[in-house]
C-alpha cells in the first residue's frame, strides 16, 4: 500500500531523501506551499487535493499531526491508516515557541556552534555531520516569514478530535525527544480507539538521524495498519 509522508515544519519533504531511500515500498511525498496561509486549515485543503485516488496510508511527522484531525474529517475512503512520527495533536510547549518566535530563526541556524543545538535539540549526539548540514540547509533556505507562520499556527492548535477514531494508528514515539512531552505524545493513543503506541530509541528529528531503522519500523507499522483496516 501507498505511503504518503506528510514532513515537518520544513514542509518541504527533502527531509524525508534519506528515509525514502531505504524504505521498501511505494510512497508519495507531499511537499508544502510556502507562500500564503500557512494555518493547519488551509493546509489540510491543500494536501487534501494532492492525496492520491487510491488506498494509502498517511504518514504525519511532527508538525503534520496537526493536520489529521482535519483529514479524517474528509472522510477520504482511500485513507485506510496513520502513522504519526514525533508528532501531536496540539500545542507541545507553548513557552518554547513564544520564545523562539521573538528569535531570528534563519541567522540562529547559521551562527558558529548552532550544529550542536540542533544535535541536542533535534537530531542527537551521534548523527552523520551530513545529515545536520542537510537540516541546516533546508531550515536556511525556507522563507523566515513561512517558519513563523508555521510556529503561530502550531502555537495556536488545539486537539480537534471531537470523538474518538477508529482509523487504524501507529504513533512511533522517540523516548529522547525534547520537543514532545509525554503527555502531549499521548494525546493521540488516546483520540484514537485503534492506536498502537510505540516507543523507540532516538530524538526527534528519528526519520531523518536514524532513517534504516526507521524505515523497518515503518514497514512494521504500515503491515499492521493494513492487517487491521
Amino acid at each position: 500500500m501507498k505511503l504518503v509522508l506528510l514532513p515537518g515544519m520544513d514542509g518541504t519533504g527533502n527531509l524525508f531523501n534519506e528515509f525514502v531511500s531505504f524504505y521498501r515500498g511505494e510512497t508519495a511525498v507531499i511537499s508544502f506551499p510556502h507562500l500564503g496561509s500557512q494555518s493547519y486549515e488551509d493546509l489540510s485543503a491543500f494536501v487534501v487535493s494532492k492525496l492520491p485516488k487510491e488506498d494509502h496510508i498517511l504518514l504525519a511527522e511532527s508538525f503534520s499531526g496537526g493536520l489529521i484531525p482535519h483529514l479524517i474529517q474528509h472522510d477520504n475512503k482511500h485513507t485506510k491508516g496513520i502513522i504519526f512520527v514525533a508528532s501531536f495533536l496540539s500545542c507541545p510547549r507553548p513557552s518554547l515557541i513564544r520564545l523562539v518566535l521573538l528569535l531570528p530563526i534563519k541567522r540562529l541556524s547559521s551562527i558558529p556552534g548552532a550544529n550542536l543545538m540542533h544535535r541536542l535539540l533535534f537530531l542527537g549526539w551521534d548523527v552523520q555531520e551530513s545529515i545536520v548540514a542537510t537540516f541546516t540547509s533546508t531550515i536556511s533556505n525556507l522563507p523566515e516569514a513561512t517558519l513563523n507562520s508555521r510556529l503561530r499556527s502550531i502555537l495556536s492548535l488545539k486537539n480537534t478530535m471531537a470523538s474518538h477514531s477508529s482509523l487504524p494508528c501507529v504513533y512511533i514515539r522517540p523516548i529522547s525527544d525534547l520537543l514532545i512531552p509525554e503527555g502531549k505524545a499521548k494525546e493521540i493513543p488516546t483520540s484514537f480507539t485503534n492506536c498502537s503506541y510505540r516507543p523507540i530509541v532516538g530524538s526527534h528529528f528519528i526519520l531523518q538521524s536514524s532513517p534504516q531503522m526507521l524505515a523497518n519500523e515503518v514497514r512494521q507499522a504500515v503491515l499492521h495498519i493494513t492487517k487491521n483496516s
